[in-house]
């Protein structure tokens, strides 16, 4: 699969699974919830998932430094782990942004 079909996947999976809590959280709530504060809450579930797997690779480094073992290959996946974890949150952070700075936008046009 090439990355521009990874990434739209990826981008819909995440669209889909937020219409899908909001409107699980309408439902259990009785209240409404919008899809912005879905789609948020799904990425910090997603962002805590890569997080504890940086900890789970960082006790295996631990462990491997206990044992005067080399560890080179952990800490290079504990770097891609903490960079995905980067790209993950830096792209919450946009597009929260920019959604918010389109709706302040549209407001003004009004």
């Amino acid at each position: 699969m090439a990355i521009e079909g990874f990434v739209f996947s990826f981008a819909q999976n995440v669209q889909d699974e937020a219409r899908v809590e909001a409107k699980a959280q309408a439902r259990t709530s009785g209240g409404s919830t919008s899809w912005l504060m879905a789609f948020a809450k799904l990425m910090g579930e997603v962002a805590n998932n890569i997080a504890n797997q940086m900890m789970d690779k960082a006790k295996e480094i631990d462990a491997a430094a206990e044992k005067e073992k080399p560890s080179n290959e952990l800490t290079a996946e504990l770097t891609a782990l903490s960079q995905l974890f980067k790209m993950v949150t830096e792209a919450t952070n946009n597009a929260i942004k920019s959604v918010g700075e389109g709706n302040q936008a549209l407001a003004r046009k009004q």
